[in-house]
């Protein structure tokens, strides 16, 4: 404050703030459904597990079994959730100059845009396609394990099958 920068202090600190709540519940909510989804689906196959007297229980059986698998599955996306949410909001300055964005009155040859929006609009764009797939990427991991804890997809002897409405899901 001494120096006469603390708006910009408080500017940068709220943009992270911001960032960070947004795509924290824009991923949560994504993650969530999906998973929601999965487990509805592989309820069917999650029923016909038959526990074999020679086969131990394992931690997994426990923790993602009907009792305890939403906790299970609370506590796995809320923490992809943080990682997610604290990757966003080190994209403070992207955000900034998108919103504080101005034309230098140079167009490109080959596409007529002008160079600003290279500089202030383009990372965005690509910082936003970056996120989106990362969060497929995870999101589609999260189902592949929920419908393998469900057995709705597996190892039969040599062959690898999946559950028709896994299928769907997966597609």
């Amino acid at each position: 404050r001494n120096l006469g920068y603390g708006a910009v202090f408080t500017t940068i600190l709220w943009a992270k703030l911001l960032l960070f709540f947004i795509f924290f519940i824009v991923f949560g909510i994504f993650a969530w459904a999906n998973i929601a989804v999965a487990r509805r689906r592989g309820g069917y196959t999650r029923s016909l597990k038959a526990p074999f007297a020679e086969r131990p229980v394992k931690l997994s059986d426990i923790v993602f079994s009907d009792r305890y698998a939403k906790y299970s599955w609370a506590a796995i996306i809320l923490f992809l959730s943080l990682i997610m949410g604290s990757q966003a909001s080190g994209a403070w300055q992207t955000i900034l100059e998108f919103l504080h964005a101005s034309k230098f009155g140079i167009a490109d040859p080959i596409f007529s845009k002008d160079a600003g929006f290279y500089v202030f609009r383009l990372p965005l764009y690509d910082f936003l396609q970056g996120w989106y797939l990362y969060s497929i990427v995870i999101v589609f991991i999260g189902v592949v394990i929920s419908y393998f804890m469900d057995q709705a997809m597996g190892l039969q002897g040599n062959s690898f099958y999946v559950n028709q409405k896994a299928r769907s899901h997966l597609a």
